[in-house]
């Protein structure tokens, strides 16, 4: 009995055991604020993609018209994402307009149809004139993001087809000597190849080559602007004779204010207006 009473004496005096508290949620030895695994100190590392906007541009200068022009696009050692377009009219009013890429050279595959063909754009827009791009409205270009296209990020490394045509024959584009395929307009990332001229709308199974696209492609790469400057240069033997150094275009429009004084009875107002129209020709 005296050894039964010393037992229950030493457990009455032995502190209770503690319970090991824990946040809701919290593994045991997790320290508050860490997910489990996680060294303490230790954060995830969000690292931002930077992007570079730029554009490739051709000469605004043409000796022929037509419906429309196919060419390839080749990019170099990084992927590139269309973003907008400029297509080459000398006219000023309203036209209609279509832009079709795919996968590989406009040669491969079907030739006379548009079954292997992507439509990226189409609309209306207001012809700029000659000598300037007529730019096709951002909203108009299928990003690649959208559920019916994938088509206007093209891999590195990668030929890709493009056909642009009006539904009239008033896209302006060059004759060369250069040959179908050569790079005719080149940067750091990417190729503008020469290609055809298309004669009907919508295309048919004849096409004018060689012949060399005139207008302009804007895209992004996922570099940083500081590290990726393209300088556009520009290789032709065409008829139109072009510089080969880095192209720039600078349009400027001028306005003339002046009074004329003159006889109404001897100088009829249409000879008159002609007349003007040959000295300001010549001064300028």
């Amino acid at each position: 009995d005296e050894e039964l009473d010393e037992e229950l004496d030493e457990e009455l005096d032995e502190e209770p055991a503690e319970e090991p508290t824990e946040e809701p949620g919290k593994e045991p030895g997790e320290e508050p604020g860490e997910e489990p695994g996680e060294e303490p100190g230790e954060k995830p590392v969000k690292v931002d993609v930077a992007t570079c906007s730029k554009e490739i541009t051709t000469p605004y200068t043409a000796d022929t018209r037509s419906f429309g022009n196919m060419f390839n696009v080749q990019t170099k050692s990084k992927e590139i994402t269309v973003t907008g377009m400029s297509l080459y009219t000398d006219l000023t009013k309203d036209l209609f307009y279509e832009v079709y890429t795919k996968r590989g050279s406009f040669r491969e595959d079907d030739l006379v149809g548009l079954d292997s063909w992507q439509l990226i754009a189409s609309g209306n827009v207001i012809g700029a004139g000659s000598g300037v791009g007529t730019p096709i409205p951002s909203n108009h270009i299928l990003q690649s993001g959208d559920s019916d296209n994938s088509m206007t990020t093209i891999p590195k490394n990668t030929i890709q087809g493009f056909y642009v045509t009006f539904t009239t024959e008033d896209i302006k584009y060059s004759d060369t000597s250069l040959s179908e395929g050569d790079a005719m307009v080149s940067n750091s990332d990417v190729d503008v190849l020469v290609g055809v001229g298309v004669p009907d709308y919508p295309r048919g199974s004849k096409l004018f080559g060689p012949r060399e696209w005139r207008g302009q492609i804007e895209y992004i790469v996922h570099d940083s602007c500081e590290t990726n400057n393209a300088t556009n240069s520009y290789s032709s033997s065409s008829p139109t004779t072009q510089s080969s150094s880095s192209l720039k275009t600078l349009v400027t429009r001028v306005t003339y204010l002046f009074n004329i004084e003159y006889a109404p009875y001897k100088v009829p107002s249409s000879g008159l207006l002609h007349s003007v129209s040959e000295i300001i020709e010549r001064e300028v």
